[in-house]
């Protein structure tokens, strides 16, 4: 009976634990977006060459929802990555990946042109537009 008292007595703290965030969250939306925003980008943005199945799902997602990067700052959020960002000494530096590309597949015979995202961060939004969905994926979902 002690260990069924502090099996309930857990599940009690967790229920109350979640019920807090979700009531934070509909008090503080603003607050809780930003929260999210901030930790997704910093640990997915980062780790997108790290791990094989996050990589495919960040580029299923980008594909499927037509956004780029995660946050408000859409494609720029890959700046934060070490093998996009400008200072990087890789061909990929200043850009996105292919899956960003709004037109990823304008080779001859439907290859994937996986270099059409460099350079994309050097552009304007205006122009970038014009290469890459410029949209973050939580704004177009959130949507």
């Amino acid at each position: 009976t002690c260990l069924l008292k502090f099996y309930s007595l857990c599940l009690l703290i967790f229920f109350l634990l979640e019920m807090a965030i979700a009531i934070i969250g509909f008090v503080f939306p603003h607050t809780m977006q930003s929260i999210v925003e901030e930790s997704f980008t910093d640990k997915i943005i980062h780790k997108y060459r790290e791990n094989d199945d996050l990589r495919n799902f960040i580029d299923f997602a980008q594909k499927e929802f037509h956004c780029c990067g995660l946050s408000s700052e859409g494609y720029m959020d890959w700046s934060m990555n070490e093998y996009f960002n400008c200072s990087s000494p890789s061909r990929e530096q200043c850009g996105v990946p292919y899956s960003c590309c709004i037109n990823a597949t304008n080779i001859a015979g439907g290859l994937i042109n996986i270099m059409c995202g460099y350079g994309a961060q050097k552009l304007s939004v205006a122009e970038a537009s014009k290469r890459v969905w410029t949209s973050g994926c939580i704004e177009v979902v959130r949507a």
